[in-house]
């Protein structure tokens, strides 16, 4: 078993420095699609709306106890409960369940899983020192899943560990990363499905490696170790591949659109949170984002999602900062946020709240 930490940063150096960055190359992943029975919602209205900046809407949503992963968009809210997702109607405030793991599978949601009717999830296993997982899309509308891509490769660990991220949609194409055993120390493929066209591959490497998707179809790929020992951000758009930078490799961390900008981490977060970061135009410009005291959480398409703290009483304060502006709006009380491109969910006590941004 490799576990990749940042305590083990000579061994991680030593295993992954060989990578191979953004090759394009047709892939053989299977698409498979399957219908699934309409669920019987389940009512659970609440007509409780408040005024919290900087959003359009924020509504109480019926959602209990802490949430690992939670898919978030305008009018719908994902979550996983046990080994099945559920998907909140904030309308109505009606609950149905979607999706239900095979047995021993587990399945997990990115926070960018959900647009529309489109929701895209992981689905996995670890059996001894292998991780099996599949990228399932489900059409909300239709009842209907489609098995994008299926793959084994090599238990990476657990804890303060890299490990992929679920898949994550525009609404049109969907964007995901894949382990397999190909090479040594592994292979990590991110792999695109646009639209109804076969998944291909857009970018190889032997590396952690990050992955982001705007509505455009443009895909953000950051790598943290390339062939030159180097960490690396590139933008792929149709086929075209463009640079926006490298790093040393120790500085090296996900990267997320915030409007026609990017921010690049300055730590992949592996055990210390993220604090500092660049946010990069595609023409090279760049603004730097310190948040001592703070950790970077997500991003809207406006704003980075920050908790700053605990202060003295033990509590931390969640934020949102338009770096365009520099105003920082706070969320009086607000724990455990969860950021999309377009909304964002937050609990305060046992109460859990969406908040909604303007097209």
């Amino acid at each position: 078993m490799r576990t990749i930490q940042v305590s083990h940063a000579l061994t991680l150096f030593a295993l992954l420095t060989s990578c191979v960055g953004n090759i394009a190359t047709p892939s053989s992943s299977p698409t498979s699609t399957t219908s699934i029975p309409t669920p019987t919602p389940s009512a659970s209205p609440s007509a409780t709306t408040r005024s919290v900046r900087p959003f359009d809407r924020v509504v109480a949503i019926p959602i209990a106890g802490e949430q690992a992963f939670v898919a978030i968009d305008r009018e719908r809210v994902a979550l996983v409960e046990g080994t099945s997702v559920s998907v909140v109607d904030v309308a109505t405030g009606q609950k149905r369940d979607v999706y239900q793991a095979a047995s021993g599978w587990g399945v997990s949601l990115s926070s960018r899983g959900l647009r529309g009717d489109t929701l895209v999830l992981l689905e996995s296993r670890i059996d001894g020192q292998r991780t099996d997982g599949r990228a399932i899309r489900i059409d909300l509308r239709a009842n209907t899943r489609t098995t994008l891509d299926e793959w084994s490769g090599p238990f990476l660990g657990g804890g303060d560990t890299w490990n992929p991220e679920p898949p994550i949609t525009n609404g049109t194409d969907t964007v995901w990363v894949r382990v397999t055993d190909e090479t040594r120390p592994f292979a990590n493929d991110v792999v695109l499905a646009r639209g109804t066209a076969a998944p291909r591959v857009i970018s190889t490497s032997t590396s952690p490696a990050w992955a982001d998707l705007d509505d455009g179809g443009r895909i953000a790929v950051s790598t943290l170790i390339t062939r030159d020992d180097l960490a690396e951000l590139v933008i792929w758009r149709d086929g075209q591949v463009t640079s926006l930078g490298t790093r040393d490799s120790p500085q090296g961390g996900p990267a997320r659109f915030v409007g026609d900008r990017l921010f690049w981490a300055l730590s992949p977060g592996f055990v210390a949170r993220i604090e500092r970061g660049r946010l990069i135009t595609v023409g090279g410009a760049t603004q730097d984002i310190d948040l001592t005291g703070c950790s970077w959480n997500g991003a809207t398409a406006r704003h980075l999602a920050i908790a700053c703290g605990p202060s003295a009483s033990g509590t931390s304060t969640i934020s949102l900062v338009d770096p365009a502006t520099g105003t920082r709006d706070t969320i009086p009380g607000a724990l455990n946020m969860v950021a999309g491109p377009r909304a964002a969910v937050w609990r305060e006590g046992t109460q859990w709240w969406l908040g909604t941004l303007s097209p």
